[in-house]
């Protein structure tokens, strides 16, 4: 494959109401990918013979790869796909979003002008049901962009790494989704990839670590549809992954890259995104998950008294029950049997 080419991974779980349109808004595209990528994720309802089946008559190549057991998130199917990769750049897609037709001729040209950009993102476009939701969070990225430094270059602008990591703190994945990225292998393999870990927010992870050593070039043209129904990995998952992988994230920004305001900012953040997730748990009998949430926030913030207090209330209620369980092995005392509680609470 000539040095320089794309290559589209698509990630896929039970994808047949959505794929077909994924598929083709990447035939569509005005710059063609050398190749197509879809790794699905142990389907159920046929998606792997959908793709198979499109892509015998695919303007382009276009490679299916099976997982025999599902992995449980988006992160762990990008990276095979990356790996699986034959071109220089790679441009994620999500199975139930589609591209904008000229989005890898846009991003590509302003990713090959800047020997220091590691990853571009352009405009994305809401689609779904509740237009309300569509326009709030329309409304957000306009405003976040709006906010961040950015210099201009042909073709679009760059935001250095120090502003990007800044962001981040402040406004969390500016670039929204992963259907929304181009990005050199090179870059995903200095960023350690796809964090695993994060069955969330890869994107938000993968955009911090790749900000951490590269600039980040945007593209003011339209890059993505991002389809919200009512099914989306983003309108499904739980307050407590999204905190989770946040406070994930925020553990892994270097603070040499701070400025004292910046390092103020992120603590504060940190701080209130651990105790507001404790207390919920806290209050709907999660104990064990209020001290894991709160430990999270210490290990990036420091302990600070609101912290300290709420542990003074969540540990008697982990020694209590310790001890029961204690007593309940020995046979000294009998403990009524409870429902299975869920890792990590």
């Amino acid at each position: 494959m000539n040095s320089g080419a794309v290559s589209v991974v698509i990630p896929t779980y039970n994808a047949t109401s959505f794929i077909r349109e994924t598929l083709e808004s990447v035939y569509a595209q005005t710059l063609l990918p050398a190749e197509v990528i879809v790794i699905d994720d142990a389907s159920t309802d046929g998606t792997g013979e959908l793709v198979a089946s499109m892509g015998r008559n695919a303007p382009i190549p276009v490679r299916l790869v099976r997982i025999r057991k599902n992995t449980g998130g988006p992160a762990r199917p990008m990276n095979i796909g990356v790996q699986e990769a034959r071109g220089d750049f790679v441009a994620t897609l999500d199975q139930d979003d589609a591209f904008a037709p000229t989005k890898l001729h846009d991003q590509i040209g302003l990713l090959k002008l800047g020997a220091r950009i590691g990853l571009v993102f352009g405009d994305v476009t809401l689609h779904g049901p509740d237009r309300e939701l569509n326009d709030k969070i329309s409304r957000w990225f306009r405003g976040t962009l709006d906010t961040i430094p950015k210099a201009a270059i042909e073709g679009g602008f760059v935001i250095r790494a120090n502003d990007a990591i800044a962001a981040i703190i402040r406004h969390r994945c500016f670039a929204m989704t992963c259907s929304n990225m181009l990005f050199p292998v090179h870059a995903w393999r200095a960023a350690g990839g796809f964090d695993e870990r994060l069955t969330v927010s890869c994107d938000l992870g993968f955009l911090a670590a790749v900000a951490r050593r590269f600039d980040i070039g945007y593209v003011p043209s339209p890059s993505a549809t991002w389809l919200l129904h009512p099914h989306s990995f983003y309108r499904t998952a739980s307050e407590r992954a999204r905190v989770r992988d946040l406070l994930r994230v925020f553990a892994t920004i270097p603070r040499n890259l701070l400025t004292r305001s910046e390092r103020g900012e992120l603590y504060r953040a940190a701080r209130e995104l651990a105790l507001d997730e404790a207390f919920r748990l806290r209050e709907s009998g999660h104990h064990i998950g209020a001290l894991a949430t709160l430990w999270r926030g210490m290990r990036i913030a420091g302990p600070w008294p609101a912290a300290i207090a709420a542990l003074a209330k969540l540990l008697p209620h982990r020694l209590v029950r310790a001890t029961r369980l204690l007593r309940s092995k020995s046979g000294s005392e009998m403990v009524p049997r409870r429902a299975p509680v869920e890792a990590g609470k």
